[in-house]
């Protein structure tokens, strides 16, 4: 705020300068025209009277010039500065780590799409967790942790095509919104999903070993009309709960259960 305040002060600034220096600009030239008006001036008061006026154009000129580049500064300081507050609004809705969209990013998403429901349904929620992951970070270190899960989000990327928004919803789950979308299809995005996870080989960058073994369990669910995000959010994580308490590496949904 400090930033766009300072931007605004300066540009009245140089508006304020540029009225003054038209008021004087004005006044110095109705003065030339009264002198040149009363009676017949000599050459010698004419020539006097020319070289004033050319002497204010010149200063007039000069004056108008730096107002230009002052101005023009001001747009380009402006530019920057909407630049910097659309670069802070994405960051502040994607995850860094992932580059998926994160909680707040979805949230927006899905009030983006409730209201225009028509367009969206069937609209599926899948919520994903990675199995035994603190069991990861506690083998082989947060970092390698932060592999698997920027791991995991390419693999969820690669396995959606058109109508949805992937988001990291916190730590090792994540939330997918199928836009358009029936059971069949959803459930194939899924086990898709679930079987690219178990291919996910990933060697150790100090250890220098091959780590696999990799799992997700899924909780699928239908949006019904007029819900919130956080019912629709709570029926997906239960489901995701009945996959975890069910074994694991499965997908549970409003319809079925799928144990890969």
């Amino acid at each position: 705020m400090e930033i766009f305040n300072k931007l605004l002060s300066g540009i009245t600034q140089t508006v304020s300068e540029s009225s003054t220096s038209l008021a004087s600009f004005d006044s110095e030239l109705g003065g030339s025209l009264s002198k040149l008006n009363q009676g017949t001036p000599s050459p010698i008061e004419t020539q006097q009277v020319i070289s004033q006026l050319i002497s204010e154009t010149k200063l007039m000129k000069k004056k108008t010039h730096k107002l230009n580049m002052a101005l023009e500064k001001s747009q380009r300081e402006a530019l920057e500065l909407k630049e910097k507050f659309d670069r802070a609004s994405i960051e502040a809705k994607h995850d860094e780590l992932t580059t998926l969209v994160n909680r707040r990013g979805l949230q927006e998403a899905f009030t983006q799409f409730s209201e225009h429901a028509e367009d969206c349904l069937p609209l599926f929620c899948l919520m994903l967790d990675i199995d035994h992951f603190k069991t990861v970070n506690d083998s082989y270190g947060h970092p390698f942790g932060d592999i698997v899960l920027q791991a995991v989000a390419v693999k969820m990327k690669l396995a959606l095509s058109h109508d949805y928004v992937a988001a990291r919803y916190g730590g090792e789950e994540f939330c997918i919104l199928l836009l358009k979308t029936e059971f069949e299809e959803a459930m194939s995005i899924a086990e898709n999903i679930r079987a690219s996870v178990r291919n996910i080989k990933i060697i150790h960058p100090q250890k220098k070993i091959s780590v696999d073994g990799f799992s997700v369990s899924i909780g699928m669910t239908l949006y019904q009309p007029h819900e919130l995000f956080i019912q629709l959010i709570d029926r997906a994580d239960k489901y995701l709960y009945r996959s975890k308490h069910g074994g694991r590496n499965r997908i549970t949904s409003d319809h079925n259960n799928y144990e890969g």
